[in-house]
């Protein structure tokens, strides 16, 4: 019998709670002034678990690598405690649940979005491009913006506003990754994984995820493009003025600092897209 924490391990929760949470930004953004609680409910619960079968069936595609990254290495597959059978199964198993949740209680189009997501992340991105190019994770952001489009359809339309926030995952999504991938390039080099700043010169590679970093501070200015207002402003432009001040070492080719950087964007896309839920619902309350 699998033990509880595997199995939820198996799931990656913190990334899986993460998308769940931009469905739910999507959902308030696009929804009217009667939010409907059961399509929401549903929406959260279809895209959890869409996520987490991805993140299942990726443990699959990905066990011989994570074998051989220590940071990887303890997850249950690559540790022996779960088989890689039972990770493809599992991750099967939740993500056809979350696919016909989704289909017979909201319609075509979220489940359409969900299965673009999947397809995306466990088949382009992670059995095709991941090990091939370091551009792999550009491809695969695309995948990371799925559930705010869930969401959004579920609430019965996908608005400009939303289709900004999803611009803004695709570009936070390198940021994001290649911070982490700078921190950890030994163990990236280890597993056979060319993300970028991995494969760059040891100058090139800070200076990558800096300019990464700089193309998410231009992109989020964007937002009254979409119709985002004040409340979004007034909250974004400290969260800039920290990641400009994170980012600019960077740009001298110093990546020392990726971790703290790597950590904070998390915070980054967690607040600008709850702020842009905010200014949204202000927007209609007005």
């Amino acid at each position: 019998m699998p033990a509880a924490r595997d199995l939820l391990q198996l799931m990656k929760p913190g990334i899986s709670l993460a998308l769940t949470y931009s469905a739910l930004v999507g959902f308030l953004m696009a929804s009217g002034p009667q939010v409907s609680f059961g399509g929401l409910l549903i929406a959260l619960l279809g895209s959890f678990l869409g996520v987490a079968g991805a993140e299942a069936m990726s443990a699959y595609t990905d066990r011989d690598v994570d074998a051989l990254m220590a940071r990887t290495k303890h997850r249950p597959v690559p540790a022996g405690r779960l088989s890689a059978r039972f990770a493809l199964g599992y991750g099967l198993m939740l993500s056809l649940a979350a696919h016909g949740l989704l289909l017979v209680a909201l319609g075509p189009l979220p489940f359409l979005f969900m299965l673009s997501g999947t397809v995306i992340y466990v088949l382009v991105y992670t059995a095709l491009l991941k090990r091939r190019t370091p551009l792999n994770i550009v491809v695969g952001s695309f995948a990371g913006g799925m559930p705010l489009l869930v969401g959004s359809s579920s609430a019965g339309s996908v608005p400009p506003a939303v289709l900004f926030a999803y611009l803004l995952i695709v570009i936070w999504t390198p940021a994001h990754i290649w911070s982490l991938s700078l921190h950890y390039r030994d163990d990236y080099r280890r597993g056979g994984i060319p993300m970028l700043p991995a494969v760059l010169a040891a100058e090139a590679a800070p200076r990558a995820v800096g300019l990464a970093s700089l193309a998410l501070f231009s992109a989020s200015m964007l937002g009254a493009v979409a119709g985002l207002g004040s409340a979004y402003y007034a909250g974004l432009l400290p969260l800039n003025a920290a990641l400009l001040a994170l980012s600019l070492p960077f740009l001298r080719g110093k990546g020392d600092r990726a971790l703290p950087l790597f950590r904070f964007t998390n915070t980054y896309l967690l607040l600008s897209l709850g702020l842009m839920a905010l200014d949204s619902v202000l927007f209609r309350a007005l």
